[in-house]
């Protein structure tokens, strides 16, 4: 992973590692002040750089001397955000990322840019590494890596296994990502970042099903059953089922998506707001310098001394609760509102929570605004809904049966039952249903099998991120010798695959022909 200077040509952001057919390395680190920004400048990363980017991400968040690691793609404009210029790579380069780009799929999925997806599997058949269990296990233990580093960890005792106070190894400032555009599969690693700020073009999908493939080691079976449970959401009663639409039915999840299940933090809305954001952050105090009560400083300036005297701190002051504070006020200054945000003003001043504005199972919620750009009488409220949600809402019956097979059925009965109705929504719902019917059946039925149980053991109440992961990536190197994914890569090498769920060449005709055997044997023993 290079340093990019302000101005640099394509030459220097390349490493002896570089693919000979890529531009540029896939991502770069610049120091601005306090602040360590890293540019996502591929969407896909090679398996060394999945490498060193967890490494350069784990090694930043041990760093006292900075305030925060802000993590962006390079698809911002710098002199409309007010950032510095980045590199000239915006002149230089003529495959710039946009609009996006999902190489043999063609655009259209995604609202502007390819943020991240990890590594490119297609990449990986062509070269003849998919065949390599060392490459593969490189790739994915580099996803695995990059994931837990972006979420950051104490150090750990060896002996009792507890955090240690104030550990060498241990993180210490926030992982801010700022995606704007897609992330899918792979680039879930950036949704475990301290703080994700989405725009209205943040969108997250998966796209492994359709290749034949699994989830990649990145934790998604132990955080998608657990949305909303952070901020004790609306979505949280639904988790399960968002689960199920998110991962098995080729569904894309929008930025109101993304916050209203807690896999987002903030919204900032507009990308313009990237460059203030990485200026304030450098211009806070390092780590290190991030206290309340100061040393004494002897002075012969008389309101010095009594400024001191007026802070009336006690001497056992332990500034470390307050450390990551500033970020935490900078970020929420900046943005709209947040996940966990749940406050109204009425229109009589007083504040008051609540957690649906309007009917039950909505998904709405309130959020604070001005009053003053309001009348008195009327409460200040800005409505909050997600389609995934509500979705999750209505078919939660369906969705969290526990046979695969019997979730297709469900929502294929309720497509088939609602066709004729007379009233337009009953009408809409049984439209919705046969969308999600479509979206399971147009991916490999034995991903599909395999990513619904591997929601299943992560929902479990013993489990661990840690473990989740390790069962992920074991299923994924499995996925990686069956029919489906080669398949899949011949024809999509071929250019005979389009769109993504147009290829139906797998080796089961539906889910309903895989055998638990199969889906277990390819899961690993525990």
């Amino acid at each position: 992973i290079p340093s990019s200077p302000r101005y640099a040509g394509l030459s220097e952001l390349r490493t002896p590692l570089t693919p000979d057919d890529h531009d540029t390395a896939g991502a770069a680190v610049r120091q601005m002040g306090c602040v360590r920004r890293i540019f996502l400048l591929n969407p896909y990363l090679t398996g060394d750089e999945l490498v060193g980017l967890g490494h350069y991400v784990k090694r930043m968040s041990r760093n006292r001397g900075i305030s925060a690691v802000l993590i962006a793609n390079n698809d911002d404009d710098d002199k409309a955000n007010m950032a510095m210029p980045t590199t000239v790579i915006d002149t230089d380069r003529t495959d710039k990322l946009s609009p996006v780009d999902l190489g043999q799929f063609g655009p259209g999925y995604g609202r502007a840019w390819h943020v991240s997806g990890g590594y490119d599997p297609l990449e990986l058949y062509e070269r003849g590494s998919h065949a390599d269990p060392g490459a593969v296990g490189a790739i994915l233990d580099g996803a695995r890596n990059l994931a837990l580093s972006c979420r950051g960890a104490p150090e750990l005792d060896p002996a009792t296994g507890r955090p240690v106070e104030d550990g060498a190894s241990a993180s210490r400032v926030p992982v801010v990502a700022f995606p704007h555009g897609l992330l899918n599969d792979g680039g879930s690693a950036f949704l475990l970042s301290s703080y994700v700020l989405a725009t209205r073009d943040t969108c997250f999908r998966l796209l492994n099903p359709s290749r034949g493939l699994s989830l990649d080691p990145t934790g998604l079976s132990f955080v998608l059953p657990r949305a909303g449970w952070e901020y004790d959401q609306i979505s949280a009663e639904y988790s399960s089922s968002i689960a199920v639409i998110a991962a098995l039915c080729n569904y894309e999840l929008d930025a109101e998506d993304l916050l209203e299940t807690g896999l987002a933090t903030h919204m900032m809305r507009e990308a313009s707001r990237l460059g203030p954001l990485e200026f304030g952050l450098g211009e806070l105090d390092p780590f290190d310098a991030q206290i309340v009560k100061r040393k004494k400083v002897h002075t012969m300036d008389e309101r010095e001394e009594m400024r001191d005297r007026n802070l009336d701190l006690p001497e056992d002051l332990n500034n470390a609760p307050y450390k990551g504070r500033n970020v935490a006020n900078l970020i929420g200054n900046m943005c709209e509102y947040d996940a966990a945000g749940t406050d109204i003003m009425s229109g009589n001043g007083d504040l008051r929570a609540t957690t649906a504005v309007d009917a039950p199972g909505s998904g709405r919620m309130g959020l604070q605004r001005d009053p003053s750009l309001y009348p008195e009488d009327e409460d200040v409220v800005v409505k909050r809904s997600s389609r995934v949600v509500d979705l999750a809402a209505t078919f939660d019956p369906i969705l969290k049966m526990g046979r695969t097979v019997d979730v297709l059925e469900g929502l294929r009965e309720v497509a088939s039952s609602h066709r004729s109705k007379s009233d337009p929504e009953e009408r809409e719902c049984g439209e919705v249903a046969r969308e999600l019917a479509d979206g399971m059946e147009s991916q490999s039925p034995l991903a599909v099998r395999v990513i619904h149980r591997l929601l299943q053991l992560g929902a479990g109440r013993s489990e661990t991120l840690e473990g989740c992961m390790e069962r992920e990536g074991r299923a994924q190197r499995n996925m990686f010798t069956q029919d489906d994914f080669k398949f899949w890569a011949e024809a999509a090498s071929k250019g005979k695959v389009e769109e993504i769920g147009e290829f139906k060449g797998w080796k089961h005709r539906g889910v309903g022909d895989v055998t638990d055997d199969e889906v277990e044997e390819i899961i690993g023993a525990e």
